[in-house]
């Protein structure tokens, strides 16, 4: 077994402890898509959101992806209408932390590392 921890599994293991406390109890309509800045997050970190959707839900034959159905926007806008600055501080931590470990393991932001 190695010690090593893959990109991918990184980014699942990331992505689903970031998603855990905004799972909604009825399922919502999807807001409009934000674009590349959100109502809350930051353009850079709106980014980061954004490509690990697109990677946990990628689009294929079936179904779009999650850029194609705004989950990075719904997620953004959930962020903007908490009253729990705890969490938000907690999603905004989990982002640099994964740009962080990007950083730490190829020398380079998240979205500009390889996949490798």
């Amino acid at each position: 077994m190695t010690d090593s921890l893959s990109r991918r599994d990184m980014i699942a293991a990331t992505a689903a402890a970031l998603a855990v406390p905004l799972l909604p109890v009825k399922a919502p309509t999807a807001p409009a898509a934000v674009g590349l800045s959100g109502k809350f997050l930051t353009p850079a970190e709106y980014a980061l959101l954004d490509e690990l959707t697109e990677l946990i839900i990628p689009s294929d034959a079936h179904s779009p992806g999650a850029r194609a159905a705004g989950v990075a926007g719904y997620i953004d806008s959930r962020l903007a209408e908490s009253l729990e600055p705890e969490r938000q501080a907690l999603w905004r931590s989990g982002l640099e932390a994964v740009d962080g470990l990007s950083r730490e393991l190829s020398g380079q932001p998240f979205l500009t590392a390889t996949p490798d």
